[in-house]
């Protein structure tokens, strides 16, 4: 990683190497290396975003965020950059050697959310498709901040449960 890897970029994604605020459900972290690799942890996936709304239970807190981290993402970075999400939906989104990652043009291109052009519409797209809050979500950041205690079964549920991170 490049010397200024270590720096904090609030809501501008940089490239070659670096790691930035991109804003979604959490305080997430994208890191970018110089080898053409993006972490993109909770905020962009294979098939879709991440949702604005984890943590912040309102609807429509956080859009504007998710919408300025995906504008500076299309603008700076390369469509040779490899995405690797920290989660997906389906095995639809893995790739032939089942790894689960998309070069940022075809993500820009295929991913709906990804490809809206315009920012009005990204952001009635996001509140279109925005679920209500998870109960599960809730259950986790309980049991984090030990007010609750949960089973190892139910644990390992509540970890490997479905994707509620994305919508689209």
């Amino acid at each position: 990683m490049s010397r200024d890897a270590g720096r904090r970029h609030r809501g501008r994604p940089s490239h070659p190497a670096g790691r930035a605020h991109a804003g979604a459900h959490a305080r997430s972290i994208t890191l970018v290396s110089e080898d053409g690799l993006a972490l993109t942890g909770d905020f962009l996936f294979v098939q879709s975003i991440g949702a604005p709304r984890l943590g912040r239970p309102q609807r429509g807190v956080g859009q504007g965020v998710v919408a300025e981290s995906r504008a500076v993402a299309r603008k700076r970075w390369p469509g040779d950059l490899l995405i690797l999400p920290a989660h997906y939906g389906s095995d639809l989104e893995r790739r032939a050697d089942r790894t689960v990652a998309a070069r940022f043009d075809v993500l820009a291109a295929t991913n709906e959310a990804a490809a809206i052009q315009d920012e009005r519409t990204f952001l009635k797209w996001i509140a279109d498709h925005t679920p209500v809050f998870p109960e599960s979500y809730r259950t986790i950041k309980t049991a984090n901040l030990g007010l609750v205690d949960v089973s190892d079964a139910d644990a390992e549920i509540l970890e490997v449960g479905a994707n509620q991170c994305a919508i689209g």
